[in-house]
């Protein structure tokens, strides 16, 4: 069953998915009520640095929208997640309650239902995916991040959801992996270039690829955790030693991100203690 006869088949329940996630949006997020811009993750160069997006197309001035989108100078490499911010916010401007509620009954919503149709699609029954979406749809986690204007994890949630539906649905209904899977490629790539936390699906991917598929998957399994693992990689080896431009208006955290075995091991020195 193709992915839009399954939203026709599964219709009802959908819709009931539907009620539940906006009565509960409307009762307890109310992002209308959220007025404040200044709620915003990285919110000190979301306006500068959708600036430089007008100027990069409207006057063909692209250093600094570059400079910004690659974050030059620091550890961290999310192209995706900038672009994504940045065209949300041209859209939106700064009238706060619609990137409210444009987060929550947009972004919110259709990431819970991209979850829901893949636990439809494997299977399971009503009363476990009603429950599943409304556990998902009310996480704290889920509702604060989707209310907080700039944030990385809504998309990262909503990317993962696309990429989950779309490889479950193609895992179960082939015997062997046969083709390069170009497109799950790329999402996966989208999602990394959001977060680079999102490696962390990378190798329980390769690994379901070769216990699915097997030893003839191993090509296929490599380019598909491989490729989005090398991508960010290299953007922040390379990005991280090249001058920027407008370092003093980058958030001061970045200078948090390190990367190399010598940051991991000064971190698992200072972690002992703990435990």
């Amino acid at each position: 069953m193709k992915i839009p006869s399954l939203v026709k088949n599964n219709l009802l329940l959908l819709v009931v998915i539907t009620v539940f996630y906006f009565l509960y949006a409307s009762i307890f997020l109310k992002p209308w009520q959220l007025t404040n811009f200044s709620l915003v993750d990285d919110g000190q160069v979301l306006i500068q640095s959708s600036s430089y997006l007008e100027d990069c197309f409207l006057r063909l001035k692209c250093s600094n929208f570059i400079d910004q989108t690659f974050e030059f100078g620091t550890s961290r490499f999310r192209p995706t997640y900038w672009l994504i911010n940045n065209t949300v916010y041209e859209v939106f401007r700064n009238d706060a309650q619609l990137h409210h509620i444009f987060r929550v009954y947009v972004v919110g919503y259709t990431a819970v239902i991209l979850l829901s149709l893949a636990l439809i699609d494997l299977s399971v029954s009503s009363v476990f995916v009603i429950g599943g979406a409304l556990l998902f749809a009310t996480n704290y986690s889920l509702s604060e991040n989707i209310i907080r204007l700039g944030t990385n994890e809504p998309y990262q949630v909503l990317f993962l959801a696309a990429f989950s539906l779309i490889y479950l649905h193609t895992l179960v209904r082939r015997n062997r992996r046969t083709k390069i899977p170009w497109v799950l490629i790329f999402i996966l790539t989208i999602i990394v270039l959001i977060k680079e936390s999102n490696i962390a699906v990378l190798p329980a991917i390769f690994i379901t690829e070769i216990l699915v598929f097997g030893k003839k998957a191993l090509k296929s399994a490599s380019l598909l955790a491989g490729i989005p693992f090398i991508i960010p990689l290299a953007g922040i080896t390379i990005t991280r030693f090249l001058s920027s431009t407008i370092s003093t208006e980058i958030p001061l955290y970045t200078s948090n991100y390190l990367t190399g075995l010598g940051a991991i091991s000064a971190s698992f020195k200072f972690s002992i203690p703990i435990f």
